[in-house]
C-alpha cells in the first residue's frame, strides 16, 4: 500500500478518526549537541569504540555519524552489547546527517511535506509546519 492510498482511506474516514498531528512523523526536537543530534554518536543504544549499535547484530558497522528511526538522545557506551533485537534495514539505518536543514522539505523553518499534507487532506492533517532546523523526523528525503 502506499501513501496515496494511505490518505485516501483515512480521508474516507475522516469524521471517525482524529486529525493526525506530526507526532506520527517522530518529529524529534533537538537537544545538544545540536550540530550531532539524531546521528548515533549521540545516541545511547551507540558503541563508539566498537563501532556498534546495541540494537543491531554484532557483525553490523554503525558510523558516529550514521541515524536509524530508533534514535534514543543518549550517552553512548561500549557497556553493553550488540542485542540483534532489530535489522538495522528495518530501523532505517543511514550514513547520513537527517536533522532538517539536510531534508528537501525544509524551507526557512518550515516542512514542505508537512504543509502538503495539510494542503492535501486537511480534515485528516494538523501538522504544525514549523521546525527547528537541527530538528528530525522520519520522513527525512535526501537534497
Amino acid at each position: 500500500m502506499d501513501m496515496r492510498e494511505i490518505l485516501r482511506i483515512l480521508t474516507e474516514a475522516e469524521g471517525i478518526v482524529a486529525k493526525i498531528d506530526r507526532s506520527a512523523f517522530i518529529y524529534l526536537t533537538p537537544k545538544a549537541p545540536k550540530d550531532k543530534f539524531a546521528q548515533c554518536g549521540s545516541c545511547g543504544a551507540f558503541m563508539p569504540d566498537a563501532q556498534r549499535c546495541s540494537l543491531f547484530s554484532k557483525s553490523f558497522k554503525v558510523i558516529a555519524e550514521g541515524s536509524c528511526g530508533l534514535y534514543v538522545h543518549g550517552k553512548p557506551s561500549d557497556d553493553q552489547e550488540p542485542s540483534n533485537a532489530v535489522d538495522p534495514k528495518e530501523a532505517g539505518y543511514i550514513e547520513a546527517q537527517v536533522r532538517c536543514e539536510n531534508c528537501r522539505s525544509y524551507v526557512a523553518g518550515r516542512c514542505a511535506l508537512f504543509s502538503r499534507l495539510n494542503d492535501l487532506a486537511p480534515n485528516t492533517f494538523d501538522l504544525d509546519v514549523k521546525v527547528d532546523p537541527k530538528g528530525c523526523c522520519n520522513g527525512w528525503q535526501s537534497n
